[in-house]
């Protein structure tokens, strides 16, 4: 099994939100589900994230996996199942790369797939290259 990079996006980014005082009020939660999954939630108040807005993404990551992300601009909410930890630590890179960027269409990687945000076409691109339908609600 290879490595994975996406518990480092969000420690390096905690960590370079850390000012002495920032952490003593507002933090990340990582936690478990009554339905054998995960919950992150996030306070980026004060942070680079902060006022980021994101609709509610509805992921179908295959049989029995799935993942839902959503930033109303005061919180970052993210619930996948228990095989989908990383994919659900690698989607907080989304709220970062939006939050940086003035361009409308974002694309990152959930495990094997990369998945257009635009929410266009409903759209997910393989890394090969092909497209196929994904699980958008």
């Amino acid at each position: 099994m290879k490595p994975s990079f996406a518990p480092y996006l969000l420690s390096d980014w905690y960590s370079s939100q850390c000012d002495g005082d920032r952490e003593h009020e507002f933090g990340v939660r990582l936690e478990t589900l009554d339905n054998a999954g995960w919950r992150l939630r996030i306070d980026p108040v004060g942070t680079d994230v902060e006022s980021q807005r994101m609709p509610r993404s509805e992921e179908d990551l295959g049989p029995g996996r799935w993942l839902w992300t959503s930033a109303d601009g005061e919180s970052y909410e993210a619930s996948c199942d228990v095989r989908s930890l990383e994919a659900l630590l690698a989607a907080f890179r989304t709220v970062r790369r939006l939050s940086i960027s003035t361009r409308g269409l974002m694309d990152f990687c959930t495990g094997a797939r990369w998945v257009n945000l635009s929410g266009s076409n409903g759209m997910t691109t393989t890394r090969n290259g092909a497209g196929s339908r994904s699980g958008h609600r």
